[in-house]
């Protein structure tokens, strides 16, 4: 259990820092969400591959029930999830969004329950009752510096996010504790997934895609190299601790991340006190969780 809290805080980190790299590279190049999404999963897909070949991960378990296992969480997360994520980040901002989006265990940790047969213990329930009240705090915050619509846009972008990261998890969690497949390779098969994914999106969108790619593509590879370690970081922990303990502390220090190098490199603007009240709800909530186990 040890080893999937410091992967899951290992993997929340690198969340984190892509959401920073995500607002700064939407904001240098205007690249729409879709075409930023599909270049940041892309290349975590290389990222990834890179690894599994490197580690020589197993390849025994690459079986066409397993890849389509996999390819499911893909489609949602980072899939189609990613759309709205980037969508999320450009609206309303990384620390906003990043504050938001750890609302995620809620759904995880209830569908758990519901469905992995995870226990009802009170320090769990508690510790994402705190998280989500971090979430919402944020969601009715005023004098935002985005016009009230688009606040209300960006944090609906948000929730639904945080919705598809947390069925993400709970199905991942299923697959990873029930399948002999690697997880290394189980990565490469979600983020690929995605990536076709985010492909079909975008290809309905615009018939310009390369020269698209070609702008987005100088600051946005960095997205792909950070979430190319963050994900199978975040499914090796998955398959070592319950979703109850793994998504909370993943969000946590995701958060703690993005908030605090948003306030570094954005200014005052993502330091409000209520991102600073969310954000200490959302780490006592972690915190809370990562103490029982």
């Amino acid at each position: 259990m040890d080893l999937a809290i410091t992967l899951s805080l290992f993997s929340g980190t690198m969340w984190g820092l892509n959401m920073v790299i995500a607002r700064w590279s939407l904001a240098k190049t205007g690249a729409a969400s879709d075409v930023g999404a599909l270049v940041s999963i892309a290349g975590a897909t290389l990222v990834a591959a890179v690894f599994a070949l490197i580690s020589g991960a197993d390849t025994a378990g690459i079986t066409a029930a397993n890849i389509a296992r996999f390819a499911i969480v893909g489609a949602i997360a980072p899939g189609a999830a990613q759309v709205v994520f980037m969508a999320s980040i450009r609206t309303i901002g990384s620390a906003r969004a990043g504050v938001l989006i750890g609302t995620a265990p809620m759904f995880a940790v209830v569908l758990a329950i519901l469905f992995l047969d995870e226990g009802w213990r009170a320090p769990i329930i508690i510790g994402t009752v705190a998280t989500v009240a971090g979430g919402i705090l944020l969601s009715w915050e005023k004098g935002s510096p985005v016009a009230e619509s688009l606040r209300r846009l960006g944090v609906a972008y948000a929730a639904l996010t945080a919705i598809a990261f947390g069925v993400r998890d709970v199905i991942a969690r299923h697959y990873t504790s029930g399948v002999d497949l690697d997880v290394a390779w189980a990565a490469v098969i979600v983020l690929g997934a995605g990536s076709v994914a985010l492909l079909i999106i975008t290809l309905f969108r615009t018939r310009a895609l390369v020269s698209e790619i070609r702008t987005t593509l100088p600051s946005m590879a960095w997205s792909g190299l950070v979430v190319g370690c963050a994900l199978p970081a975040l499914l090796e922990s998955l398959s070592r601790g319950e979703v109850g303990t793994v998504a909370p502390i993943n969000n946590g220090a995701q958060v703690i991340t993005v908030v605090v190098l948003s306030a570094i490199f954005f200014g005052k603007r993502e330091r409000t006190y209520r991102v600073v009240v969310a954000l200490m709800l959302i780490v006592a909530g972690g915190t809370l969780i990562g103490l029982t186990q």
